[in-house]
């Protein structure tokens, strides 16, 4: 067994152990076809151990096969639309990045980061892990653009029960991504600078090099940086959108936590918001 290295080839990363993966696929292959027969059939507590007898009948068998098909296999049955790249869990702590104190542990699927390819996510961290870092480029970004202030101005979404899970607002979700602003007793928001800047020492607004992957990535950020950089704009209405979708890996983390497959925790499904600023620029060819 051995780590794929191409970023093109490792959007989802498996981190097992070769026995671990044999219990994965049989687990996988029950799949709702046989869940529901077996559901069906049984009541009470005979599900719970047919399912065990198939996995430990299924696990015999695929004992027999080499490693490249037992990983073959297991991309067939969880059918996510792109296969798995798998390593051992040394492998994986030692060649890939899962943030300061993560330690993949055996049996665990991660998704790449949209960004840094040398980079992982647990499926439910992604959105959340994914927006913050999409809020913090975008403080820096207009920090290099010249940025004299910004303002939080409006916030919409299409969940009134929360933005990041159910049980939780737009109030939480701006104090957990670092906006300091005020909400009314609606949960409204109340126009409130977000952060002010002191005078740049640059003469002219830049793209950060740690920025570009963001800016190209990001619709967002990119038309941010443009009006700025080409136009020139003294002030920039900008948009950010927060949503479960944020590339490939909303969806991906869906249809994992469907699968029942370990993600480290909870899957909670993310609203849509898309949260608006005004961002004022300093005159940068002013004395």
């Amino acid at each position: 067994m051995k780590a794929i290295f191409d970023p093109s080839q490792r959007l989802i990363l498996l981190v097992a152990s070769r026995q671990k993966l044999e219990e994965m696929t049989a687990n996988a292959e029950i799949g709702p076809t046989i869940n529901n027969a077996i559901d069906s059939y049984w009541g009470g507590w005979l599900p719970k151990l047919a399912r065990d007898y198939y996995r430990k009948s299924e696990v015999k068998t695929l004992k027999k096969l080499s490693d490249i098909e037992l990983h073959e296999q297991f991309n067939r049955s969880m059918d996510l639309g792109f296969p798995t790249a798998w390593c051992s869990p040394i492998e994986a702590k030692q060649t890939f990045d899962f943030g300061v104190g993560h330690i993949p542990s055996d049996g665990t699927l991660y998704l790449q980061h949209p960004i840094n390819n040398q980079s992982y996510i647990p499926p439910n961290e992604f959105s959340r892990s994914i927006c913050s870092e999409k809020e913090a480029a975008f403080l820096r970004l207009a920090a290099s653009l010249g940025a004299k202030s910004i303002q939080l101005t409006s916030i919409q979404t299409n969940d009134t029960k929360g933005v990041f899970s159910s049980k939780l607002k737009a109030p939480e979700v701006a104090a957990d991504l670092g906006f300091r602003a005020r909400f009314d007793k609606s949960g409204n928001v109340i126009k409130e600078v977000v952060k002010e800047f002191n005078r740049p020492t640059f003469a002219k607004p830049y793209i950060p090099e740690q920025l570009a992957g963001w800016v190209n990535f990001d619709p967002d950020l990119r038309t941010m940086a443009t009006d700025r950089i080409e136009a020139n704009v003294a002030k920039s209405n900008v948009k950010l959108e927060f949503s479960q979708s944020l590339g490939l890996g909303g969806e991906l983390s869906a249809k994992i936590a469907d699968r029942g497959i370990s993600m480290g925790g909870k899957f909670n499904s993310m609203a849509r918001s898309i949260w608006s600023f005004e961002v004022e620029y300093f005159d940068l060819g002013a004395a």
